[in-house]
């Protein structure tokens, strides 16, 4: 469903729009939990070979709590958190692969899981095919290698536009990764220009200070400004 469809129903009014969205929807099957307080919210991206059996695993990474209590929707890209990830979501990761070779199906995949305060993992998507997070985590371990980089932050969704061409946004980038060879490194992992002055784009910055790494991503990657708004 694309992440559409899910309901949290607290009053009559919800559950009469989630009644609605079941009409519009064909009447298709669902499942109902309690609700769970999520402590960590992680992915891990990985490909399932033909075999059923071996996987090569591309990495993990996190959207952090943010001071208000949402989840950032930046994907954090941590190489110290790597090996803990993934002993994490392995469990998961090995069912997942056990029920796609029943069906037939090998290839990429990448898959969500949340994590309780009691450290119990919930998995809550499986995408069975090239995550938008995965050509990121593939960049850190370019990054690593060359220049032994052990952070990264990635956006594509929320704060993504550029005010500019996408040639000012080109010129830039490249302009910044010239002055700062071996320091830290900008990649645009697509965009598209809707308006003569801005750009969406998904960007990742990749470095060793993960609090640079956000001012970067930042001044490239801005929100919507208010003559914009709805």
């Amino acid at each position: 469903m694309g992440s559409k469809g899910i309901f949290i129903i607290q009053n009559d009014q919800d559950e009469a729009e989630f009644e609605q969205f079941l009409k519009e929807s064909g009447e298709p099957t669902f499942i109902v939990t309690d609700f769970v307080d999520i402590e960590r919210n992680v992915a891990c991206h990985f490909f399932m070979h033909p075999n059923g059996k071996d996987v090569t695993w591309f990495g993990s990474n996190e959207n952090k709590r943010l001071p208000d209590g949402h989840f950032s929707s930046d994907s954090y890209l941590l190489m110290e958190d790597q090996e803990s990830l993934k002993k994490m979501q392995l469990p998961f990761v090995e069912e997942v692969v056990q029920y796609c070779h029943s069906l037939g199906f090998w290839g990429f995949c990448g898959v969500d899981v949340l994590f309780d305060s009691k450290g119990l993992g919930y998995l809550v998507d499986i995408n069975p095919r090239v995550t938008g997070s995965c050509p990121a985590l593939m960049a850190l371990q370019i990054f690593k290698k060359t220049y032994g980089f052990q952070v990264g932050l990635f956006r594509r969704s929320g704060d993504i536009n550029f005010y500019g061409t996408a040639a000012e946004l080109m010129e830039q980038v490249g302009k910044y990764n010239t002055e700062n060879e071996g320091k830290s490194r900008i990649v645009v992992h697509s965009m598209y220009q809707p308006e003569p002055a801005k750009t969406r784009l998904n960007i990742g910055v990749y470095g060793n200070d993960m609090e640079e790494c956000k001012a970067v991503l930042n001044r490239f990657a801005q929100p919507k400004r208010e003559e914009e708004e709805d």
